[in-house]
């Protein structure tokens, strides 16, 4: 089962990077410089990837788990082109405050959907690590190999909780850039202030899974 898994995973691979080619095909950055076809099949890679292997932890069983995994490829897939797709646009830089502003919403808001989902992911591990230690009980050996894993988490929480800092870092930095034409409708500016507090919120309920993965490593 494992083995067909992998072998329909990288058939999805190949058809996302034929996909994200096709698509980016012929567009260059005003400046003249490369297209932008490396960032879009980048960010269809890491959806097909993350898609895949959040699909392959869920289910009650591995027949289940590999159709939630495939599923999961295909629609993270569609989603990381699409963000590979605005995170080009960023490359290639906003003539206008204005299209900065639209552009770095979108950017914002699959951001937030995305760690919407790492935050549950998290969550649930975390209800799972903690029934996991209390059936160990006083099995030493066994808490500390649980222990490396519940550590592997929080590392992984928090290398994501540094790419979510910077990612706001950056969005306001793209934002506030002097552009030709610096005038945003009350409308377009209001979408970007939610979807920054949106994120925002997101963030903080990502420190506070990153805080309960130490304590518990601590406490093992």
């Amino acid at each position: 089962m494992m083995n067909k898994f992998i072998r329909n995973m990288m058939i999805l691979l190949a058809v996302t990077v034929v996909l994200s080619g096709c698509v980016a095909t012929g567009e260059k950055k005003p400046n003249g410089g490369a297209d932008t076809s490396q960032t879009r099949t980048e960010g269809a890679l890491l959806g097909v990837v993350v898609g895949g292997l959040i699909g392959a932890l869920s289910g009650d069983n591995k027949k289940e788990r590999l159709k939630r995994a495939m599923i999961g490829a295909t629609v993270g897939g569609l989603a990381g082109l699409a963000i590979g797709d605005l995170m080009a646009k960023r490359q290639q830089g906003y003539a206008t405050r204005e299209a900065a502003i639209k552009t770095e919403t979108q950017i914002v808001r699959r951001h937030t959907e995305e760690l919407h989902a790492q935050n549950q992911k998290l969550a649930q591990d975390i209800r799972d690590y903690d029934q996991q230690i209390q059936n160990l009980n006083t099995d030493y050996a066994r808490l500390q190999a649980q222990k490396e894993i519940v550590a592997t988490r929080h590392q992984e929480a928090q290398s994501l909780l540094t790419l979510v800092r910077n990612e706001l870092t950056e969005a306001n930095r793209q934002v506030q850039n002097k552009y030709q034409q610096n005038q945003v409708s009350a409308s377009d500016l209001k979408k970007w202030e939610t979807q920054v507090a949106n994120l925002e919120k997101e963030k903080d309920a990502l420190q506070k899974n990153v805080d309960t993965l130490f304590s518990m490593t601590q406490s093992l």
